[in-house]
């Protein structure tokens, strides 16, 4: 069905039951001024009666009354489908942004300037945003508590159930938690669409990619983390390794292991800083990793990387699906770590660079060539994950590396990119790309939800 944009607005005077179309809107939807019109949103519906307005263009009346019932603000601009042999209006998209809870600085955290943005471009391209926590949206009952941005300010106020959910919870263990499957059981029955529904595991990541031979070959060696038995076996192999917790993220818990002229030495980061020790023997050394480490882990080949001034570099491409459900590249940058750091995350005082600046830096003979290898590699990692992992994924952070012998290596694929400003910097007034095809991914998605309702 096609969409058109409207904006809803509500007058006290207006008859309880009726509806004002203007004659641009009649003739563009198609409907019959005789009949009564159908007004369908996510769980509810009401039938009233429409009436020819005065006003110009893409404006629906409806009587104050029904605000209480719809829950959508007045003025607001929303797509609407139509179905004009059952006079039926489907008033569309409406997308949820699903964080854990309110934090600090209000009302979400880091995340504020992101949220905004969605929300202000969302209603340019007639969708209807808002940030709904978790512990309100688990139940699937309408009309529920969000958040919206106007006038310059949050305001919370009431929304209908949505029809997409984009998943920005930023707590594993919230995700495993009873609520959060009180929540997925709950919106299979309301067919509310769930994306990026889940953090990935490390290691389950490496199984999948593994498991394509087109990729395989640029993954670094990868075993899970034993004990004695794996440590002894590839510290045999490699002269560096690197430990990092599976269930990780933002370079939190990563030690990095070196061969010593007279054992081992560990790197590794603390509250106060970088922490380096040296073992005699590999029994000390696995008794020190022992104690501190009680989750599942991975021992990772490691690669003898670019760097610019000493410090690492590897590259984040952040993957999003597009207005047709097809994975593109939304932005490719360098990551340079301090000198010496183990990691080179934002996070842990890394910082960003051009990527063609970065490669000409460190030497490399044909950067633009490289360049589109690591987009081609992200893409095709993206893909996998997609179609290997289950659930629904609309955007990916993938971590590619370059070693000295410009080896390309995937690092890592992260299903909940950074959203800071620091990480994803606008350009004075322009909508960031990732917001742009957020909402372009959601669009796609309601049209996908039409397709299986009756």
């Amino acid at each position: 069905m096609a969409e058109t944009p409207v904006m809803l607005v509500y007058h006290p005077a207006q008859p309880k039951d009726s509806l004002g179309l203007t004659s641009f809107l009649f003739k563009t939807l198609g409907l019959s001024l005789h009949e009564p019109v159908t007004l369908v949103w996510p769980g509810q519906s009401v039938v009233l009666n429409p009436y020819l307005t005065q006003s110009q263009g893409n404006v629906i009346h409806l009587p104050s009354p029904l605000a209480e019932k719809l829950h959508l603000p007045d003025k607001c601009t929303i797509s609407v489908s139509v179905n004009p042999s059952s006079q039926t209006l489907k008033l569309k998209p409406i997308l949820a942004i699903l964080v854990s809870d309110l934090t600090h600085p209000p009302p979400f955290g880091e995340l504020n300037d992101f949220l905004r943005e969605v929300i202000r471009y969302a209603q340019k391209r007639a969708v209807v945003a808002y940030v709904v926590t978790l512990p309100e949206l688990a139940p699937c009952k309408g009309p529920l508590w969000g958040w919206t941005y106007e006038e310059n300010d949050w305001v919370k106020r009431r929304f209908p159930l949505p029809h997409v959910i984009y998943n920005r919870i930023s707590s594993r263990k919230i995700e495993r938690s009873s609520l959060y499957a009180t929540l997925k059981k709950n919106l299979a029955k309301e067919q509310i669409i769930l994306f990026n529904q889940t953090f990935l595991n490390k290691w389950d990541t490496y199984v999948t990619l593994a498991s394509q031979d087109e990729l395989k070959k640029y993954l670094p060696h990868t075993v899970h983390f034993d004990g004695r038995a794996s440590l002894k076996e590839m510290l045999k192999k490699y002269p560096v390794l690197y430990l990092k917790p599976v269930h990780g993220s933002l370079g939190r818990g990563i030690y990095k292991l070196m061969r010593a002229p007279s054992g081992f030495q560990v790197i590794y980061n603390t509250l106060a800083g970088e922490m380096v020790r040296y073992f005699f023997s590999l029994k000390s050394l696995v008794v020190f990793l022992s104690k501190r480490i009680k989750r599942p882990y991975i021992l990772q080949e490691g690669i003898n990387l670019l760097n610019v001034e000493g410090g690492p570099v590897d590259f984040r491409v952040l993957m999003q699906k597009n207005g047709n459900g097809q994975w593109q590249v939304t932005s490719l940058v360098a990551r340079i770590g301090g000198q010496n750091q183990i990691v080179s995350n934002i996070s842990r005082g890394g910082k960003m660079a051009r990527v063609l600046p970065t490669l000409k830096c460190c030497g490399v003979a044909h950067p633009k060539e490289l360049r589109s290898k690591l987009a081609s590699l992200a893409k095709q990692a993206a893909q996998a994950i997609d179609q290997g992992k289950g659930g629904l994924f609309g955007e990916l952070g993938v971590d590619l590396a370059v070693s000295t012998q410009e080896q390309i290596y995937i690092l890592e694929v992260n299903a909940k990119p950074s959203k800071t400003t620091e990480a994803l910097p606008t350009q004075g007034k322009k909508v960031r790309p990732s917001v742009r095809h957020l909402v372009d991914y959601t669009i796609y998605l309601s049209r996908l939800r039409d397709e299986v309702e009756p």
